[in-house]
């Protein structure tokens, strides 16, 4: 939920919709690849699963990401600097994907997944090996940020919704 320390891959420029909420937002995500192959790009709409949180009683939290339903079209309202950076980008026809967290007796239990076609000709084995090298830094960096969780989400940090959109109270 704290979107400086969402471990995005660091190829990934991102820029966030005006009108998030608590619990929902919306990104444009653009995919910086070496030549020769086109940088990719996609606008997703992302969401907390609310009635999974409230019924586990808080000890599971999700949250899924699909493509924004109105497509390239959505490209439209990003700043016009964006647009003129994103160019030569080929949209991505298919970015489907979520995590989950659920408290067990020792710990929190981590889920991910994605599925993803980021169009063109290149071929589908090497976008997933390429999908599954990023997870590694993905959950180093999901790990170094729960080492230090309690140290960094202090009182003096900017408020952390969970998925029923209540701020967590932060010591």
């Amino acid at each position: 939920m704290d979107g400086n320390h969402a471990g995005v891959e660091e190829k990934i420029t991102v820029w966030p919709f005006p009108g998030a909420t608590q619990t929902t937002t919306t990104l444009y995500q653009h995919l910086h690849l070496p030549f020769p192959i086109a940088d990719r790009h996609w606008v997703i709409r992302i969401g907390s699963n609310t009635r999974l949180y409230e019924e586990s009683k808080h000890q599971a939290w999700e949250r899924s990401w699909e493509l924004d339903p109105r497509g390239p079209a959505v490209l439209a309202e990003l700043p016009s600097s964006m647009r003129e950076a994103a160019s030569g980008a080929i949209w991505t026809p298919q970015v489907k994907g979520g995590w989950l967290l659920v408290a067990v007796g020792w710990g929190t239990l981590a889920f991910y997944q994605l599925d993803t076609d980021i169009g063109g000709w290149i071929p589908e084995g090497l976008v997933g090996r390429y999908a599954e090298s990023t997870l590694k830094s993905l959950f180093a960096k999901t790990g170094t940020l729960a080492d230090r969780a309690a140290a960094h989400y202090s009182a003096g940090h900017f408020p952390i919704y969970a998925p029923d959109g209540v701020a967590i109270e932060l010591r």
